[in-house]
């Protein structure tokens, strides 16, 4: 049996009870995805980036190079994980801790988020990847939708009418609005993690990072709706990011991107906007995406709320 260290774990990960079996939902070369009935656990190749529900695991080349199969029986112990007869990691309870929570500062006077938002912008409609979200929606026109404070029109494009309902909805705080945007984006898109669900992901970020007191109500709103409408609508992967992602836990490149974005310098923002995009086949050119709608929507509805003199 192939005896294994933990490196590091997630502060914010809840390790199932002893005793608990599981099983491999999915082998790559740098993570295990192992599946239990609260949820998903992710060895992770020590070095590469956190996850919210990972833990790092010191083992040399990658996990494909051992003889884990799926869908492998995985028992939980107080300090181990036992995979079979295959593999052991252990020494869950002393290892370090990480943390992928997010933080708002927002730094007042000495940012201004605006010419940051049309700089990721242009980012995102420079990223020349042939897919995502931009392929459903076309060039990233956040700043006009959320600007035009309009009720859908019926004649457009399908997913660009659900993007629409969704920033109308955050605008005007109503509800039926906000569920129909979120039900129709989820799930859109192939692969784990699908393309609707990186977009709404980046998205409540975007509201909760720009300016969050614009729309605090709506925000409440998008979450009820997430956690409730994901299980349902999508893969068990987008579930366990949508889970932590609602409350502020994030992949370490997104986390890093929205910290430079409040708290540094402009370059650090682009450099960590770029190595978001690197992230998947298109995950981190969606997620920055939907930061951007996001944090346009915010703006949109200070404005509002300056005009009506109320707070949304």
């Amino acid at each position: 049996m192939l005896l294994l260290n933990a490196a590091a774990i997630s502060e914010d990960l809840l390790l199932p009870a002893k005793g608990t079996i599981g099983q491999i939902k999915s082998i790559h070369c740098d993570y295990i995805n192992i599946l239990t009935s609260d949820g998903i656990v992710a060895l992770v190749r020590s070095g590469m980036d956190h996850i919210p529900f990972g833990i790092e695991v010191d083992i040399a080349g990658g996990w494909l190079n051992t003889e884990l199969k799926q869908p492998q029986e995985v028992l939980y112990l107080a300090d181990s994980i036992i995979i079979g007869e295959v593999l052991t990691v252990h020494g869950l309870q002393g290892c370090p801790r990480f943390s992928c929570q997010s933080s708002y500062d927002p730094l007042i006077g000495a940012v201004d988020f605006l010419p940051r938002l049309r700089r990721l912008r242009q980012l995102c409609n420079d990223s020349n990847k042939e897919g995502g979200i931009l392929a459903y929606i076309g060039q990233c026109d956040a700043e006009m939708f959320c600007w035009r404070r309009q009720i859908p029109s019926l004649t457009e494009a399908r997913i660009p009418q659900f993007v629409n309902m969704l920033t109308t909805g955050i605008l005007e705080n109503k509800e039926y609005l906000i569920g129909e945007g979120i039900s129709g984006l989820l799930g859109v898109g192939p692969g784990s993690t699908p393309s609707g669900d990186d977009f709404l992901l980046g998205f409540l970020s975007g509201i909760v990072h720009v300016r969050p007191e614009h729309c605090k109500q709506a925000t409440e709103k998008v979450i009820r709706h997430l956690v409730c409408n994901a299980p349902s609508l999508t893969t068990f992967m987008s579930v366990e990011y949508i889970k932590y992602g609602v409350k502020g836990l994030y992949h370490q490149r997104f986390v890093e991107m929205i910290r430079s974005f409040s708290a540094g310098t402009e370059q650090e923002m682009i450099n960590k906007a770029c190595k978001l995009m690197q992230l998947g086949h298109f995950s981190g050119v969606d997620l920055l995406v939907g930061f951007v709608y996001g944090g346009f929507t915010a703006l949109a509805a200070g404005t509002i709320a300056d005009e009506k003199g109320v707070s949304k």
